[in-house]
């Protein structure tokens, strides 16, 4: 399972790059195959690696070439494993800062890998944002005894 946990954090360091300008490592730890999936926030849907390739190049030229600058870490997460598939789900937390602001968000993420030749790869990401509307649900659905 260690393994699995530094594979976590290569995909944040190799995010962060590619957030910074520099898609090359976060594009390493992907499966070479046209059956892995990316989903985020903003609506891309893209399956394929030469799809998902080309979009993280996009999202990595422009946010690279911004005023804006932006850090993604995992807040807390959980790994499992069963055989050659692992899975992280993953709370983050995004800061940007411009000018000598910042604002952070938060995010949910989830990541599933695959076992090739001994090295895990990345299959699928999955990212979304929680809103303060989605974090009050949810605090009130798991407090049912405050309505």
């Amino acid at each position: 399972m260690e393994e699995v946990r530094r594979q976590v954090k290569k995909f944040y360091q190799a995010l962060n790059q590619m957030l910074a300008g520099d898609p090359k490592s976060f594009l390493d730890l992907w499966e070479q195959s046209e059956d892995v999936t990316l989903m985020l926030s903003l609506g891309e849907k893209e399956k394929g690696i030469k799809s998902v390739g080309k979009i993280c190049e996009q999202v990595s030229s422009v946010l690279g070439s911004s005023p804006a600058k932006i850090q993604v870490e995992p807040h807390e997460y959980q790994v499992h494993r069963n055989g050659n598939l692992a899975y992280a789900v993953i709370l983050e937390r995004s800061i940007s800062t411009m000018d000598g602001r910042k604002a952070e968000s938060a995010n949910r993420s989830t990541l599933i890998f695959s076992l090739k030749e001994k090295h895990w790869k990345v299959v699928h990401v999955h990212n979304d944002n929680i809103t303060p509307t989605q974090e009050t649900l949810s605090y009130i659905l798991r407090h049912k005894n405050l309505v």
